[in-house]
């Protein structure tokens, strides 16, 4: 189940793909209390009964099944175990070859059979809304002779990745199916999960038995990776000109670190430049996830550590439009970036905020048309779908 917030407000959304004896795939969709109604009811590899949905064309955007449709849930819907003995296939593939992701567009979303030949270390990553999430990242290579980079984000493969570690401990290379990446163009051409993707071992499939015998006959010592690292460009120095040429040309290789100096001419303050982040340590790190205040007594909650606090720690987020000579851009700011522009925390900020109105605008506003160096990270990201 997935949170979302918006300016209409926020709420709760749930979906799953089913697929039946005919191979006939589609999803279903529910919303805020349908949602909670039927997400402890459905497990992966369940089989259901499932009448009284609505039936309404797709979005293509969200929805990579291969029906044309999609069917929405109501309280009224009715989900129910199948008792009987049934021949269903728990997942059906479309696999594409990893060498013709070069020919594919961008935003693609396809299902890939290879064998992973590297695991990266869990990495945190901090997102817009001052949220975290978790992602690992594989080396995955198959039988057309190329690899990619495959970025598994959140709660996705958080059983089947541990069990490729342990494999490889034992001297292991796995097949492995992975169903719903999205194509990016993280240095060069990688895929990423999106919400509904599913990462599966040693599938009883006939494309894992080729990649197998494959990889068994040394097939993958001559593969051309279709990934590149660009960490070695972490310092290169441009302007804002230069950037956006990159970008409006299409060259822009994925992920890049540039340093940039430029002059603060506007900062997007209206919605303020901090948020209240929850101050509870897990291990040596804060949670920092944003928090809410609830109840009459206006306690604050933290959705991640499930408890309350009577105080919170306020971290800097906003946004600033800086120039140079050659052009402008905006860029998105975090907590120590926020620090030395302001001059102090965000929990003295916030403090002149409360008490002295006149002071916290002052400090805003002397922001304005101060220059920094800036060292940027440039880079699209995809994240449940978005």
């Amino acid at each position: 189940m997935r949170k979302w917030h918006n300016a209409r407000g926020e709420g709760k959304v749930f979906s799953f793909d089913v697929v039946d004896e005919h191979q006939g795939e589609i999803r279903l969709t529910c919303f805020n209390q349908v949602a909670e109604k039927f997400e402890p009811m459905v497990q992966v590899g369940g089989v259901y009964v499932i009448s009284k949905g609505s039936l309404k064309p797709k979005r293509k955007e969200f929805n990579n099944t291969n029906s044309d449709y999609e069917i929405s849930l109501e309280l009224s819907s009715v989900v129910e175990e199948c008792s009987e003995e049934v021949d269903i296939p728990r997942v059906i593939y479309q696999f594409s070859k990893v060498r013709d992701l070069q020919e594919m567009d961008f935003g693609s979303v396809m299902d890939i059979c290879g064998i992973p030949e590297t695991i990266g270390e869990a990495a945190v990553i901090m997102r817009r809304d001052g949220t975290e999430t978790q992602k690992r990242t594989m080396t995955v290579v198959d039988d057309s002779g190329c690899s990619v980079e495959v970025t598994a984000w959140g709660t996705i493969g958080a059983e089947t990745i541990p069990q490729l570690e342990q494999m490889f401990q034992q001297g292991l290379r796995p097949v492995v199916a992975f169903k719903g990446l999205r194509l990016g163009n993280f240095g060069g051409r990688s895929l990423s999960t999106i919400s509904s993707s599913q990462i599966n071992i040693d599938p009883e499939v006939p494309e894992a038995a080729a990649v197998r015998n494959w990889y068994a006959q040394g097939g993958a010592q001559n593969k051309t990776s279709l990934t590149t690292a660009y960490g070695g460009r972490a310092d290169k120095k441009c302007t804002f000109g230069m950037l956006k040429d990159e970008q409006s040309s299409g060259s822009l290789p994925g992920t890049l670190f540039l340093q940039v100096t430029g002059t603060i001419s506007f900062i997007r303050s209206d919605s303020g430049v901090m948020y209240p982040a929850c101050p509870r340590m897990n291990g040596e790190r804060a949670c920092n996830k944003k928090m809410r205040q609830e109840g009459q007594d206006e306690k604050w909650y933290c959705e991640k550590c499930q408890s309350e606090s009577p105080t919170v720690d306020w971290r800097y987020i906003f946004s600033i439009l800086a120039m140079d000579h050659t052009s402008a851009c905006w860029l998105s700011l975090f907590n120590e970036a926020g620090e030395s522009i302001f001059g102090m925390t965000a929990n003295q900020l916030k403090d002149l905020q409360d008490n002295n109105t006149l002071e916290y605008e002052r400090v805003v506003s002397a922001a304005n048309f101060k220059t920094f160096h800036f060292k940027v990270r440039v880079a699209e990201d995809t994240y449940n779908d978005e």
